[in-house]
């Protein structure tokens, strides 16, 4: 039975070298934190991923030592969960060889019996996610600047991904067609906006010179918009609406002007023709009275 167990244990044992090595080689640093014990156990990646000299068994305050003092109560708080219902998950940033924030997220999982005071052994891997937040800032800066240069213009904007949800929009948009607060959000349907704009819509043409995908829409206030739709090479959708309702104010007075004309044009026609009705008249009675004048002549 004895023998057996040795057997059992150096399984395990060689198990769990096969999976650090695993971890190891996926660039992962393994450590096993005894809570009971105030020791921890890590690996050479994990060591070499928080600046320390040695890997082994390390008093639980050299690790913590590593840690920015502004994260301690966050990773003794993981611990205390991970304790008491078994999962562990924390990030912190620790100084690199450099002095600059190199941030790592750790995640594990207690083992073994839980006791009355709870789990008091936690094994969990540690990643290097600097790069991944760097480029997630880089991300977000650059929406930021996108965002207000969308803001920054008149013209509404709205940006639909290939499922036809809400990626990015402006105030403008929201402001065209009257949207409620709340209605034009990320994750938003186009399928529902358009439902809800169409309401705001009293009629709609094509665009003057046949643009492909632009039309012209008439706003039951009054306003025109002018929205061109264009897709993107991922499947998705840019719509943008620009407000025509000066240029088609301007048309309307010029058609406006253009039948004054036409009515002014009409009645100098009417005028003239009027005239020259006169005019034949009194030719017609001219000549009556030239030749009243010659037979009178002519009697006397």
């Amino acid at each position: 039975m004895q023998r057996r167990q040795m057997g059992i244990s150096r399984e395990w044992a060689a198990s769990e070298r096969r999976f650090r090595g695993a971890v190891e080689a996926a660039h992962c640093g393994v450590w096993d934190w005894d809570l009971a014990a105030g020791q921890v156990m890590i690996s050479d990646y994990m060591a070499s991923l928080m600046g320390l000299d040695r890997s082994g068994i390390l008093p639980e305050d050299a690790v913590m030592e590593r840690i920015h003092p502004r994260y301690h109560e966050a990773v003794r708080h993981a611990l205390r969960q991970a304790q008491m219902y078994g999962a562990f998950e924390v990030s912190f940033p620790v100084p690199d060889e450099n002095g600059r924030a190199r941030w790592i997220d750790a995640r594990g999982q207690a083992r073994g019996e839980r006791g009355q005071d709870g789990f008091t052994s936690v094994l969990g891997i540690a990643l290097d996610t600097t790069e991944a937040r760097r480029a997630k800032s880089q991300a977000q800066a650059a929406e930021s600047r996108l965002r207000d240069g969308i803001e920054s213009v008149s013209d509404a904007f709205v940006l639909f991904d290939k499922s036809g949800r809400l990626i990015l929009s402006n105030q403008a948009f929201q402001d065209a067609f009257a949207f409620e607060d709340g209605v034009v959000r990320k994750g938003a349907y186009k399928q529902d906006l358009n439902r809800i704009a169409a309401l705001a819509i009293k009629s709609e043409q094509p665009a003057a010179g046949g643009r492909a995908g632009a039309r012209e829409v008439e706003l039951v206030d009054g306003r025109w918009l002018q929205l061109v739709e264009r897709f993107t090479s991922d499947g998705g959708s840019v719509v943008s609406a620009a407000d025509i309702t000066a240029i088609k104010q301007k048309e309307a007075e010029r058609q406006r002007a253009v039948e004054r004309l036409h009515v002014t044009i009409a009645e100098l026609e009417d005028r003239e023709e009027k005239l020259s009705l006169l005019a034949r008249k009194y030719e017609v009675a001219m000549t009556r009275a030239e030749a009243a004048n010659q037979a009178k002549s002519e009697f006397l």
